[in-house]
């Protein structure tokens, strides 16, 4: 029944059913800010500030993010860092709830940092005409070995740059060597440099012939080469390496006992002696086993009477073992003055040049042949050294960057024989690089060039050929770039001759695995780029 029906049964007078209003029309925008123009702008405003505020945390986040990264790289930290309890209460201390703190966030920021230095670094190779590589091999735990690769080249200002490249795994055992070239030829591919790379410098002894198969040439690092001079003499002194044994087990005792070391430092207070804490060597490596024996030189004489009011007779240095460790100490001196001016590098510079091992090896010679006469220590030390570098004048590698070098370039010109070495190696890289000049056009420039004085050791080689060289030489500028960027040793020789090596290798093997690679790189290079 509809309602007019409904409506007729009840009657025409009854009331009319009630008819509801219709509903108002949805006014458009337009409409409703005519009438409500405060509300809005109120609403607006607020939402304004709100993402201001927004913005802002957001921004902090972010900086506190990166801060927080670049701690994290330039002092060598695992990421398992963020999970210690102690570290998260410093974080909130001074910011709680902007610093995150989970692995996640950090090393996202670290892959962003990662991949944009490197295009920054493919940028500055794909500038550069001729390159060295540099092969650091590094244990972290037991039978786990790593590879830091870094690539080195003088750009058109004459600018040293050293960058790393990778820091990659490596098998142990015999296969080692071939994986090593294995990862070095990898390395040069992925980083499209390959064709421009003419020498290795590398601290592993026996790759030579699997390195200029690739048509490179392989040069020892002159760190690695003095420990293994060193090496040598222990194995041909059983005193001398008996004397080191024991000075190990007087470090380790010293180290362990906490109790010894008090009455150390009693010992020493009675004898007037520093208070200096025991170094204990590492491996073999000739600078520790220095740090150690010298120590111990100085303070024998509390250290005996610690050893004889415990009654460790066996421990007790006797006036042999003493006058062992005073020659050692003394013929490993002067492996420490030539590292102290390898390390004296202009500013700008983290590697030394090549051209310095000519005439640093020589000085060193002269000073052994001087010191030897009553030493057997360094008579010993003084025969590995012409084993380990003989024919040094001979060696194409060590000539062209010697007589390059305005500061050395005499101790190759002024012999004749030598000087003609040079001259045939010079015409071969010419050669190579695709400049061929006429052996008389060759000999002029020479002859000019030799007559040219010398500059000082202490200044830079490379502002020579910046201002000087570039100009009155331009035939030999590609040669003379080519083969300055040959450095001499694997890793900086502040590292390599300095106890600050110790805690750079103590961080690096507490990373993790998986970040070892990026956290390298961007501390090596992040400051360069």
């Amino acid at each position: 029944m509809n309602r007019r029906a409904r409506r007729f049964e009840r009657g025409f007078n009854s009331e009319p059913l009630a008819v509801l209003p219709a509903p108002p029309r949805r006014q458009s925008l337009r409409q409703r800010g005519r009438g409500n123009t405060g509300g809005i702008l109120f609403r607006n405003r607020q939402r304004t500030g709100q993402g201001a505020v927004y913005q802002e945390r957001n921004q902090e986040i972010f900086t506190r993010k990166r801060q927080l990264s670049n701690l994290i790289v330039t002092s060598l930290q695992p990421l398992s860092i963020l999970k210690d309890t102690g570290f998260k209460a410093f974080l909130d201390n001074i910011k709680p709830n902007i610093l995150p703190k989970e692995t996640y966030f950090i090393r996202k920021e670290l892959l962003r940092m990662y991949t944009v230095t490197v295009q920054k670094v493919k940028k500055v190779l794909a500038l550069a005409d001729d390159i060295v590589l540099t092969s650091e091999l590094w244990d972290s735990r037991p039978e786990e070995s790593y590879m830091t690769v870094t690539s080195h080249f003088i750009d058109q200002q004459w600018n040293l740059n050293s960058y790393v490249l990778e820091t990659t795994k490596v098998l142990g055992g015999p296969e080692q060597k071939a994986d090593m070239v294995k990862q070095l030829v990898r390395i040069a591919n992925t980083w499209e440099i390959k064709r421009k790379i003419h020498t290795v410098v590398t601290n592993m002894d026996g790759v030579r012939m699997e390195i200029s198969k690739i048509g490179w040439t392989h040069i020892p690092c002159l760190a690695h080469t003095l420990d293994v001079v060193f090496k040598d003499v222990l194995k041909n002194d059983s005193m001398l390496n008996e004397v080191l044994r024991k000075c190990q087990k007087i470090v380790r005792f010293f180290h362990i006992d906490t109790e010894a070391q008090k009455e150390l430092k009693l010992a020493q207070n009675e004898q007037s002696l520093p208070h200096l804490s025991m170094i204990q060597s590492v491996g073999d490596g000739w600078l520790s086993c220095f740090e150690m024996l010298k120590i111990l030189g100085e303070q024998y004489k509390a250290i005996n009477k610690v050893l004889s009011d415990r009654q460790d007779f066996a421990l007790c240095l006797s006036p042999s073992d003493i006058l062992k460790i005073n020659n050692a100490v003394a013929a490993l001196l002067l492996f420490k003055e030539l590292t102290r001016k390898m390390s004296d590098i202009p500013n700008g510079q983290r590697y030394s040049l090549i051209s310095t091992v000519i005439p640093l090896v020589t000085e060193l010679r002269d000073k052994i042949e001087t010191a030897q006469i009553t030493n057997e220590v360094t008579k010993q030390l003084g025969k590995q050294i012409q084993q380990h570098f003989r024919y040094l004048k001979q060696r194409r590698h060590l000539i062209l960057p010697t007589a390059l070098d305005p500061r050395f370039k005499n101790i190759i010109m002024s012999d004749v024989e030598i000087a003609r070495h040079f001259l045939t190696k010079l015409n071969e890289d010419l050669q190579v690089v695709g400049t061929p000049l006429k052996t008389s056009d060759l000999g002029q420039i020479l002859q000019r060039y030799t007559k040219v004085g010398q500059i000082p050791e202490r200044e830079n080689p490379l502002e020579w050929w910046s201002r000087d060289g570039s100009v009155d030489f331009v035939d030999l500028t590609r040669i003379a770039r080519r083969n300055l960027g040959v450095v001499s040793t694997a890793i900086p020789p502040k590292r390599a001759f300095q106890e600050a090596e110790n805690m750079i290798h103590n961080r690096r093997i507490c990373l993790e695995p998986e970040n070892i690679n990026m956290i390298l790189f961007l501390n090596s290079n992040s400051p360069n780029i």
